[in-house]
């Protein structure tokens, strides 16, 4: 399994793919449609002293300045992400389009630790993150989850 970004233009987008003997088949795209979608701008690769590497990610757009931290493990390509609105409506989601080859996906996309929530409907996955309490403006949004 494995991500890689491309250049969409105004931010960069991705694709999570499994890897085969026979090439790489795409199964998520990130959506990138909405005024409230995530903006990365910059990535930024950086190795860690236990000499795993980690992507970084910023941008801002929106009404929000956006994060995100990337990290592959021999099970999962972890990813973390934060979004600070300064403007209403707070609401922001990060979609990801199905390209399934198969009649089963080969990778699940899942919350880690109970951050947000997912929605499947048909070929796109709506993850939400989990929302603050109080309501005031500016907030800090944030999803962790994991593609499996």
């Amino acid at each position: 399994m494995r991500v890689d970004f491309f250049w969409l233009g105004d931010r960069f987008g991705h694709v999570v793919s499994v890897v085969r003997d026979g090439g790489t088949d795409v199964v998520w795209r990130s959506v990138h449609e909405s005024q409230y979608s995530p903006v990365f701008q910059e990535l930024h690769e950086q190795v860690d002293s236990d000499g795993r590497k980690v992507l970084f990610l910023s941008g801002a757009g929106g009404g929000a300045h956006w994060s995100m931290s990337v990290e592959q493990d021999s099970k999962a390509i972890c990813f973390d992400t934060a979004a600070r609105v300064t403007t209403p409506p707070p609401d922001r989601v990060i979609e990801y389009l199905a390209e399934f080859t198969r009649s089963n996906p080969d990778i699940l996309l899942c919350h880690s630790n109970g951050v947000g929530s997912a929605d499947l409907q048909e070929q796109c996955c709506t993850l939400r993150p989990q929302q603050p309490v109080g309501g005031k403006m500016p907030v800090t949004l944030r999803w962790r989850y994991a593609a499996l």
